[in-house]
């Protein structure tokens, strides 16, 4: 995820915050406060669900490839769809693709705001091989 924002800076004007959320006992991270989660509780850390926007149960061997990299649960959800499954503070919960997404831009509109950046571009990077109707 790209943030193009309109302040004055040295070097770009540009902020990097990968698309990651993890899931602790008492709260929900997003973004950069993932990487030290992702050590400890690997299981509800869920990395770079962009790759798995379009998909469904039935891309299995899709599904397959993508299990090799990942550390968190892929499940099947009603109408063919895939979620993450994570628990927090004692209770599983199944997560689609899109809520996962909408936590991520949620996330990105807040920190326009605090900062107080005027900025209405954001670049979602979708991987190459993504067929056009998955993008």
């Amino acid at each position: 995820m790209t943030l193009q924002t309109d302040r004055p800076r040295k070097l770009e004007s540009y902020d990097f915050c990968s698309v990651q959320i993890a899931y602790t006992d008492t709260e929900r991270l997003i973004g950069d406060s993932v990487k030290f989660q992702h050590k400890k509780n690997f299981k509800n850390t869920i990395l770079f669900p962009t790759r798995y926007l379009g998909l469904n149960a039935e891309c299995k061997e899709q599904l397959e490839l993508e299990q090799r990299f990942i550390t968190h649960k892929v499940v099947e959800l009603e109408n063919k769809k895939i979620g993450f499954e994570c628990e927090q503070m004692g209770k599983k919960y199944n997560f689609t693709v899109e809520q996962v997404m909408a936590f991520y831009l949620v996330k990105i509109k807040k920190y326009f705001e605090k900062a107080e950046i005027k900025s209405k571009d954001v670049v979602l990077s979708i991987p190459s091989y993504c067929s056009n109707v998955e993008r």
